[in-house]
């Protein structure tokens, strides 16, 4: 019994030095895991505002693209219109007569989303203002909206249209995408001017 309470009082705690040591190694430890947590969830960000981005714009870009791929002459022989003038090569919007034979427009809104606007048709129908839901752009804008008509060449048939544009997301980053879309039912619309035969 006597031995037993002479080594409870040989016992002795940490000194304040090593005490000092443990919490100044702890506190290297700590400082070195917030960082790797930090830099992880800026690359995490990143990811996921860069996979944001190309989802916005693969889903804008398909409805625009989709549109413009079935363009026909409408009852007005006219051809795809940039900025209503079918003289120009490149502009913010373009109207054509879809598959359908409606005539439209697709161009970008005030609130910068895609609005795609159905001209009335006389005793059938009223215009009409389309554009998806605002969440569709999860927090992106479009900033910039461009489509050009491509040159294909002197001998081509084809008409292709460049659409680009660039996402505007709330915390500042921006994301460019780029699509072109062939007018199918364009194949030969140069045929009988003279020089493209």
């Amino acid at each position: 019994m006597k031995q037993e309470r002479l080594d409870l009082k040989s016992n002795k705690g940490m000194t304040l030095v090593e005490m000092l040591i443990s919490f100044m190694l702890l506190g290297i430890f700590i400082v070195a895991a917030s960082q790797i947590i930090s830099s992880t969830t800026m690359i995490y960000c990143g990811v996921r505002d860069g996979a944001r981005g190309a989802e916005v714009s693969e889903i804008v870009l398909s409805k625009a693209g989709g549109m413009l791929v079935g363009a026909q002459k409408g009852s007005d022989d006219m051809i795809p219109a940039i900025d209503s003038d079918s003289t120009k090569t490149s502009g913010t919007s373009v109207s054509f007569y879809d598959r359908t034979g409606t005539h439209v427009k697709i161009g970008v809104n005030d609130d910068g989303y895609l609005n795609i606007y159905y001209y009335p048709i006389p005793g059938r129908y009223k215009e009409r203002n389309w554009t998806f839901d605002k969440d569709v752009y999860m927090g992106y804008t479009i900033t910039d909206f461009l489509i050009e008509k491509v040159d294909m060449g002197p001998l081509s048939t084809e008409l292709v249209y460049k659409i680009s544009m660039t996402l505007h997301a709330s915390n500042g980053i921006d994301y460019p995408a780029v699509r072109y879309v062939k007018c199918y039912n364009y194949a030969d619309f140069t045929a009988g001017i003279p020089g493209t035969e």
